[in-house]
């Protein structure tokens, strides 16, 4: 059946189980989904007190398969899990209805080609977990439990908080080719964060071994909260990942990391819209990176009207000072970005930190800087020294344990003079030995320049 064309529905007895049940089938159209076809099957009142019987076709309505309520105050994680189980196991949707508001106070468990979509925006879980660390908890039943990897999607659900939480709302144990998209996520005031990954013994023990983490797309999610420097979570977060789109999601008001990258491999972020009250587009000890026509900008908390200071718009660099064995950022693009203080922004640090870096390229970015207040640079390019005693073994062998250095750097073509104050390109560090490879600062506009060694630099101009 075409878009726009009317819906048709068909009922008819049939015997399922010994049971005399009756089948109706409707078919949806879902916006930018295929028609769905969704199979309702009411049980006589005799078998009320049964379980709800296996479904037939692709997807079955969560509330009239498990009986889950939806009016956002009766608990339904047990109802809308029966359901989950089901589509997880057999490769179905399960769709919330319209106008149904299932309220979570517990984890949830979805694997396989397990499918979650919404009718429209108001097919919502309402949150209340309270310190339920993981909320919707991908390619596991439970702990210890490992399934078959997430292939699915998540489209078109609403996740709305209405009680405390700190919890991430979609957590990814293991996971190959699935979709998150067209979800909105309303955190308000709480600390909840809308995706993540990771590694956690109680939950997945050898997560290095047992977690998959490979190729998924994040496309076109809205995320709202009203952090502040102590409130909020990651907006998008990825962690040890290999393969990911992240594109034409808008994010707002996070109290941390608009889009967190760490310890991932071939990642590709594009057309994002983020705003945060002092977080980042993060990207930490990560390789193969592209971070192309993103608007990222500070805003002062919807919650208290108050500005907190952050330390960049764009990192690029290395997680933190402590001993670890993980990659320096390598092989990483940022181009065509447009980075934005708004009028009573207090930020320190840069723009755009560019952090113990190889073979890396900023490019065509545009920084605003409208605050007054706001003392960042427009480009810091610097080594990163584990200046506390921590060890750092660099897994490609090129650095020693106590400084990653500067590796092969370009930035061209940056304007970092739009907006009512102008910002700088500066190079700092402790001594040039610590810039190994050729660094090349050509054709930029910005307010001055600061280097303290010698890069290549051409046709740089000032405002």
């Amino acid at each position: 059946m075409g878009e726009g064309a009317d819906s048709s529905i068909y009922s008819s007895g049939m015997l399922l189980r010994g049971r005399i049940m009756s089948l109706m089938i409707s078919k949806k159209i879902l916006n930018g989904l295929n028609s769905i076809v969704v199979f309702t099957i009411l049980a006589n009142a005799s078998a009320a007190q049964s379980d709800p019987p296996i479904p037939f076709g692709d997807t079955i309505d969560i509330a009239a398969y498990s009986g889950a309520v939806g009016d956002g105050v009766t608990d339904d994680t047990s109802r809308v899990q029966m359901a989950l189980t089901v589509c997880s196991n057999q490769g179905l949707t399960c769709l919330i209805p319209s106008n149904k508001s299932f309220l979570i106070t517990k984890e949830l468990y979805l694997w396989g080609a397990g499918n979650l979509v919404g009718t429209d925006s108001t097919s919502s879980l309402h949150l209340n977990t309270g310190s339920v660390p993981y909320i919707l908890n991908i390619g596991i039943a439970g702990t210890q439990q490992l399934k078959s990897p997430w292939t699915g999607r998540i489209q078109h659900v609403t996740f709305q908080a209405v009680g405390p939480g700190t919890g991430r709302i979609i957590f990814l144990w293991r996971s190959d080719g699935a979709t998150i998209a067209n979800n909105i996520f309303n955190v308000g005031a709480y600390g909840y964060g809308p995706t993540s990954s990771g590694n956690n013994n109680h939950v997945v023990r050898n997560g290095n071994a047992h977690c998959i983490r490979k190729n998924i797309k994040i496309i076109a999610n809205v995320i709202t909260a009203k952090g502040t420097d102590l409130i909020g979570n990651e907006g998008i977060g990825l962690n040890q990942w290999d393969g990911a789109e992240i594109a034409y999601n808008t994010v707002s008001g996070v109290g941390d990391d608009m889009i967190g990258i760490h310890f991932s491999r071939n990642i590709n972020i594009h057309d994002n819209d983020l705003s945060g009250v002092d977080g980042r587009l993060f990207v930490a000890n990560s390789r193969h990176v592209t971070i192309v026509n993103n608007k990222v900008s500070r805003e002062a908390s919807k919650l208290t009207g108050l500005w907190y200071p952050g330390i960049a718009l764009l990192y690029i660099g290395h997680e933190a000072d402590v001993p670890n064995n993980e990659s320096a950022p390598t092989h990483i693009t940022a181009r065509g970005n447009t980075l934005t203080y708004n009028p009573g922004a207090v930020d320190r640090g840069a723009a755009i930190y560019v952090y113990g870096p190889r073979n890396v390229t900023v490019s065509d970015n545009i920084v605003v800087n409208n605050s007054s207040a706001t003392t960042a640079s427009g480009i810091h390019l610097l080594p990163f020294a584990f200046l506390k005693g921590s060890v750092w073994r660099d897994p490609d062998g090129l650095d020693p344990h106590m400084v990653s250095r500067v590796h092969n750097v370009t930035i061209a073509n940056n304007n970092l003079n739009r907006g009512s104050h102008p910002m700088s390109v500066i190079q700092t560090g402790q001594h040039c030995d610590y810039y190994v490879g050729p660094v090349t600062i050509e054709n930029n506009l910005a307010r001055d320049y600061s280097f303290i060694c010698d890069p290549i630099t051409r046709e740089n101009r000032r405002n």
